[in-house]
């Protein structure tokens, strides 16, 4: 398929010139061709004038006089003019003379003439025809020739001014219209300025036109760099984004995952990463145990646009250990994509179990488990706080075993060990699970009790602790043991408001009871 060429500029401006000047020189004419006829035309009146001025003297002397001979030789004279149709001299009684096509009509002029002896007598008229038609074709003549004259000047003149135009515009526009077709964008070639046109306007476009390749080359020669630089980054970044250890994605506000690196894959599973058949992935907020926190997080940084760093347990499948993944989420935003969260997740479950084992461990008595004193008593602290918000009521329990000392005396400390484990087993059964179990020290135990509201009752309790702790206690085969407990209670608020007053209470109450006869309880008064 063949390509339409490009118009010459030099064709379309000797065009334009031909055809502005076709219709300059069409206009001039008419108008040049009007006004010499008119001028010729008044000129042949003139020299008309000029001639009846050399016979008025003879012709006004022959009219005065009568003089038919001179008469005839002035009318002769006249229309032996090619200019003069015809002509007749006449007095105020007759005509004198005439010759020619002589008339007094219309087109005819009549010229007095004065007495030679009184200017102020008339004695006649000369009357002359002119040759109308004559004067017409010569004065036609005359601005026909200076027209075609005009015409041929005029052309002369614009051939002389299209070949300048066209040697000293065109053929250089033309020239260099070559050369930057031929130059190629980031290249080192530029434009050559004719030697004439240096210091002129061409000589000026080839200049700014060489500045501009040469800011292209420069600004092309940026771009690639900075291409391979791009290139060499999203390659880096996707290395990074692929081959990362930690979980990386993108999710929305549903907690949907939108694209996510193979490691985040790993971590979550494919049920929340949708299968590849249109199916809608679940929210990665059910993979927690604690979905509403979450929820929570995303919401936050939704709003706040600011990181949130979490410690997030997993939903373990069962028989699994406890996972726990550390989570940072954080916003992210673009016009082309929109408003997305990016999380990172890291697997941080063997030190978030080992965080928890030592804080465990910190917390629980490494024989029985339960509270030590040291956590048992911030725990209860945090229950008497909320109780004081919530305006219900505790019970504080000071348990101390009896006849504890002799089987550590006769069985040794291991049978002492196991009757002191099987004790916290008991007390954890005869409570419920929000109520706190501690061991205090040595065979000492407290029992906290926690009511949301409404009034506790503890002495079901009390009584159901002493019928499960007097129960006999294997300790082999051949042997079991039997003890039992005095217990001390104290109430909050009735008795105090303070954890220490209420330990001092419930623990004088033991004592109490141990002066007594033990194995019973005691509420302070």
């Amino acid at each position: 398929m063949s390509s339409k060429q490009p118009e010459s500029l030099s064709s379309r401006l000797a065009f334009t010139i031909a055809a502005s000047s076709l219709l300059i020189i069409i206009a001039a004419s008419f108008v040049l061709y009007r006004i010499s006829f008119e001028e010729q035309v008044r000129q042949t009146e003139s020299t008309l004038d000029q001639l009846v001025n050399t016979v008025r003297t003879a012709s006004a002397i022959a009219a005065y006089v009568g003089d038919t001979e001179l008469a005839k030789e002035v009318v002769d004279g006249l229309t032996s003019n090619d200019i003069v149709d015809g002509a007749l001299l006449i007095t105020s009684q007759k005509v004198l003379y005439s010759a020619g096509d002589a008339a007094e009509g219309g087109f005819s002029r009549r010229f007095n003439l004065i007495s030679p002896f009184d200017e102020s007598e008339k004695v006649g008229e000369l009357v002359i025809s002119p040759n109308r038609e004559l004067i017409k074709q010569s004065a036609a003549a005359s601005a026909r020739r200076l027209v075609f004259t005009m015409i041929i000047y005029t052309l002369i003149i614009l051939g002389i001014l299209v070949s300048l135009v066209n040697w000293q515009f065109t053929r250089p526009i033309k020239k260099l219209a070559n050369q930057l077709h031929r130059v190629l964008p980031g290249s080192d070639d530029r434009l050559a300025c004719p030697d004439m046109h240096r210091d002129n306007e061409i000589g000026r476009l080839v200049t700014d036109t060489n500045q501009l390749l040469e800011s292209v080359q420069h600004t092309l020669a940026q771009e690639r760099n900075l291409r391979q630089v791009v290139d060499q980054l999203q390659k880096k970044f996707r290395l990074i984004f692929e081959s990362a250890s930690s979980g990386i994605a993108l999710i929305d506000y549903e907690g949907r995952v939108q694209v996510c690196n193979a490691s985040f894959a790993k971590l979550f599973g494919s049920r929340y990463l949708g299968n590849g058949d249109n199916t809608e992935p679940l929210s990665l907020a059910y993979s927690f145990r604690d979905v509403d926190h979450f929820h929570d997080i995303m919401m936050q940084v939704k709003a706040d646009s600011l990181p949130v760093e979490a410690d997030l347990e997993v939903n373990a499948e069962q028989g699994q250990a406890t996972k726990w993944f550390h989570c940072l989420i954080s916003k992210v935003a673009n016009e082309e994509i929109g408003s997305f969260l990016e999380l990172v997740v890291y697997d941080v479950s063997e030190r978030a179990n080992r965080e928890r084992q030592i804080q465990k461990a910190a917390e629980h008595d490494p024989l029985t488990q339960l509270y030590n004193r040291r956590a048992g008593e911030q725990f209860m602290q945090d229950a008497l706080d909320a109780a004081g918000q919530n305006r219900s009521q505790c019970a504080l329990m000071m348990i101390d075993l009896d006849r504890f000392k002799p089987i550590n005396d006769l069985h040794g400390h291991d049978a002492g060990d196991m009757v002191l484990i099987e004790v916290a087993q008991r007390l954890i059964n005869c409570v419920r699970g929000e109520d706190l179990v501690i061991r205090w020290g040595g065979d000492e135990f407290v029992v906290f009790l926690k009511s949301e509201k409404g009034v506790i009752n503890s002495v079901p309790v009390a009584e159901k602790i002493l019928r499960h702790i007097t129960q006999p206690i294997i300790i082999d085969d051949d042997t079991e043991v039997t003890i039992g407990a005095s217990i001390g209670i104290a109430l909050y608020p009735q008795h105090s408001d303070q954890l220490v007053y209420l330990i001092e209470l419930a623990d004088d109450n033991m004592y109490q009871i141990k002066k007594d006869g033990r194995n019973d309880f005691r509420i302070a008064s």
